[in-house]
């Protein structure tokens, strides 16, 4: 699938496939996962994780279920509760394209599902923002509905759409 992620005015393409977490990298302890709340479709969800490298931090979300759009990935601060936007996730449907090869069968375009749609993003965290300072890593529609939310270090997540 392809993901684009907007961040501070730039556009990154990246191809990713959902992949499932390696036992070493769970045991990071900043892997978490993206819960639904009740205004996401039935099939959403993910997994977050922060990766440290020195002095940088980089945000990696896998998330699968959305429909193709734009999303607000989000992180909320421990200190004060507020929000860092971080960027924009643009899923897309690779077979609602207007492309066709000359062996494509038209009756096979445009029915992939929602839950289908698989992406990875990855965005460097701000100067200044340490990753033991977040609170949650949210998942937002353009409106600003929360539809995916982590908590880390915290229970689980409810499902309400509401803070």
């Amino acid at each position: 699938m392809n993901c684009l992620l907007k961040r501070y005015g730039l556009l990154v393409s990246t191809t990713a496939v959902l992949l499932s977490l390696s036992a070493a990298a769970v045991a990071s302890g900043w892997d978490v996962p993206l819960e639904r709340t009740a205004a996401a479709p039935a099939q959403a969800g993910g997994m977050a994780g922060i990766r440290q490298a020195g002095a940088s931090a980089t945000l990696v979300a896998n998330l699968q279920g959305l429909g193709a759009g734009s999303y607000a990935l989000d992180v909320v601060r421990k200190s004060d509760g507020s929000a860092l936007p971080l960027g924009m996730i643009v899923v897309t449907d690779p077979t609602a394209g207007p492309d066709l090869e000359a062996n494509d069968d038209v009756r096979e375009r445009g029915n992939m599902h929602s839950e289908d749609l698989k992406v990875q993003a990855s965005v460097t965290l701000p100067p200044g923002l340490a990753p033991a300072s977040i609170a949650q890593i949210r998942v937002k529609s353009t409106g600003g509905t929360i539809l995916l939310r982590g908590r880390l270090g915290a229970p689980r997540a409810s499902t309400s759409a509401k803070e």
